[in-house]
């Protein structure tokens, strides 16, 4: 009993194997032979077909359920291993989406930032952009908001870039410079 055989037998699986391993005649006659090496003289000759039938029977069929229960309980332990990591995986994902909402930098905080060159918001956007290397590709900051940091920091925008081209090219000049050169910009 396997998971393929799973698939191809389905609710069938347990009496179907067990069907056949109680026709084989090969598996019956070393049965026998081992009943017949185990047991003494006078208790051999005691057991009949019938008898012998109805123990190999009776051993096969409580193998099989053994076997069906110990599969059943592995089966369900893979199955609740699996939605557990996909829980965790979830849980996870939702913890990191927080995590970079939480740290996104934006345009009125920038605005709001009163240092020379605006020194300080930059020095918060060096930290995010070297954390989360696609920080402005996803969806955390929108076009527009990229548009923004674009022209405070001097870099013409073209709207037919992709997110990803225009991440690469904020992210490269936010890290190049030491401050907020056209902070006026935001203004």
């Amino acid at each position: 009993m396997n998971s393929d055989r799973l698939r191809i037998w389905k609710s069938d699986l347990v009496s179907s194997s067990l069907s056949i391993a109680k026709g084989d005649n090969a598996l019956l006659s070393t049965w026998n032979s081992c009943l017949d090496e185990s047991c003494d003289e006078e208790t051999t000759q005691q057991l009949t077909e019938k008898v012998r039938k109805d123990i190999f029977d009776d051993v096969v069929e409580r193998y099989f359920k053994t076997g069906a229960d110990q599969f059943l309980h592995d089966f369900r332990r893979d199955y609740q291993i699996k939605r557990t990591e996909a829980h965790r995986k979830r849980v996870i994902e939702k913890a990191k989406k927080e995590d970079s909402k939480k740290s996104k930098v934006t345009i009125q905080q920038i605005k709001e930032d009163t240092s020379l060159g605006k020194v300080v918001a930059h020095k918060q956007l060096q930290p995010l952009c070297t954390k989360d290397p696609k920080v402005f590709e996803n969806r955390l900051y929108s076009k527009t908001e990229i548009a923004s940091f674009f022209s405070a920091y001097g870099i013409p925008f073209r709207r037919s870039f992709s997110k990803a081209r225009l991440n690469e090219v904020v992210i490269a000049e936010i890290l190049k410079q030491n401050c907020i050169p056209n902070a006026d910009s935001l203004n």
